[in-house]
């Protein structure tokens, strides 16, 4: 893809649109860009003359971000309704997954298959890879969105309380169900949401001062 249209990905990525949509609209540019740039060399311009003459043949960048932004339907969910893409998604994600962990615990207790290192390995899954993995799905889909960070960091917030509340037993096949100890949440936000705001710094530096 074209250089001369990345700052009009980034445009129409912190608009909202769909990045299936934006990927798909760029490229259809940069093939015409790059045929009518073929024409008017072969007419007997130089590069640099007949990039410039291909630029100003498709408008300005503003005017093709407006092209795509005005169309509502364009729009991804993340930005149409980031509570419930963000939020209430991977907090039912993450309750399903505490959930299939429970089942297993229970059928491995039942018909006594398994070993300690099975048990436990579930229960690790359960009580420590769910949230840390449902968090990074967050921190990707919000950086690869361009979002904003409010949402982002409240959702990561929620699924770091949610996976540090609910603590499942190995041993006694014990659920517990509270608030959450103080060690639990806060390794999850650090593995979470530090990162995120890391890698969203770097990776979009100018994201803040663009609005």
């Amino acid at each position: 893809m074209s250089r001369p249209f990345d700052p009009l990905r980034e445009r129409l990525l912190r608009a909202g649109i769909a990045p299936r949509y934006v990927h798909r609209y760029l490229t259809e540019l940069s093939e015409h860009f790059e045929d009518l740039t073929a024409t008017f060399v072969q007419s007997g311009l130089p590069k640099s003359e007949a990039e410039a003459r291909s630029h100003a043949r498709l408008g300005n960048l503003e005017d093709l971000a407006q092209a795509m932004i005005r169309r509502r339907d364009l729009r991804s969910w993340h930005a149409r309704a980031p509570w419930a893409t963000l939020v209430l998604a991977p907090s039912l994600i993450l309750a399903a997954g505490v959930a299939g962990c429970i089942l297993l615990l229970v059928a491995i207790r039942h018909y006594g298959a398994g070993s300690g290192g099975l048990t436990e390995a579930i229960t690790a899954l359960s009580n420590l890879i769910l949230p840390i993995l449902c968090g990074w799905s967050i921190a990707a889909i919000a950086v690869r969105q361009r979002l904003q960070p409010v949402w982002p960091t409240v959702a990561l917030i929620i699924v770091a309380l949610l996976g540090s509340m609910v603590h499942l037993g190995a041993h006694n096949l014990t659920v517990g169900i509270g608030m959450p100890p103080d060690m639990r949440f806060a390794l999850n936000l650090l593995l979470t949401l530090s990162p995120y705001l890391v890698w969203r710094r770097w990776l979009m530096p100018a994201l803040d001062d663009s609005r």
